[in-house]
């Protein structure tokens, strides 16, 4: 904390505009602290100038990255507080490893503490990745023979975390639960070679779910009767 009287503008330069720590190392924008009387809505940039690209101590929130992270919709600062806040307030923390690139957005699939964990590179809190892997729907947006060989690398490189839980994320994107974008890409990564083993009926289900489109539900008719159960 800073020795200096409250208040002191050195202070409030160095200050998350997120959480309120006082451990910044520059300010967070070219133009800080904002003009009065604006309102600022992300990417903040667009107002206020280069971003530092600096990672919050406190709460990780990265200037430039999270209000305007490419092809994901920005975070405002109060949007990632109330995040933040219900995740418990974590101290942010480096200490995870990212090791394959889910989606072009950003998203890693890492390893935590003994667990799988999904997040973008600069988070200090990841989300587990869980048994049903919703979390891994994105990952269906790659190539699936691209996609298996790295998995299978990852898997071998650390034979304790278990397998990666792709086949559930495959299950899942075939059920009614989530978008028909995801059953389109589930259906496409079984034509390309996906194994299909104890997803018979759910393919048969999606061979006559008429909110898919009618491709995909043909491709699952010709899946089910050119790989039989």
């Amino acid at each position: 904390m800073c020795s200096e009287l409250a208040g002191c503008e050195t202070c409030f330069m160095l200050e998350c505009p997120v959480c309120g720590a006082d451990e910044l190392k520059v300010p967070p924008y070219a133009t800080w602290p904002p003009p009065s009387g604006v309102m600022l809505v992300p990417p903040y940039e667009d107002l206020l100038g280069l971003p530092s690209y600096e990672v919050c101590p406190n709460c990780g929130f990265e200037f430039g990255n999270d209000d305007n992270p490419g092809t994901d919709p920005p975070v405002s600062f109060r949007q990632y507080l109330i995040d933040w806040r219900n995740a418990g307030s974590p101290r942010f923390s480096a200490s995870w490893e990212p090791a394959l690139l889910v989606s072009d957005s950003g998203l890693w699939l890492g390893r935590k503490s003994g667990r799988w964990v999904v997040g973008r590179r600069s988070s200090g809190h990841p989300t587990d990745v869980g048994a049903e892997a919703i979390s891994l729907l994105v990952l269906l947006e790659r190539d699936w023979d691209v996609a298996r060989l790295e998995i299978e690398e990852l898997e071998r490189e650390t034979p304790a975390l278990g397998a990666i839980p792709v086949r559930p994320t495959v299950k899942l994107a075939l059920t009614a639960e989530v978008s028909p974008h995801w059953t389109v890409k589930s259906v496409g990564w079984l034509k390309a070679g996906c194994p299909l083993d104890g997803l018979h009926d759910d393919l048969a289900r999606v061979s006559r779910d008429k909110r898919i489109p009618q491709r995909a539900r043909h491709d699952a008719v010709k899946l089910l009767k050119a790989r039989p159960a």
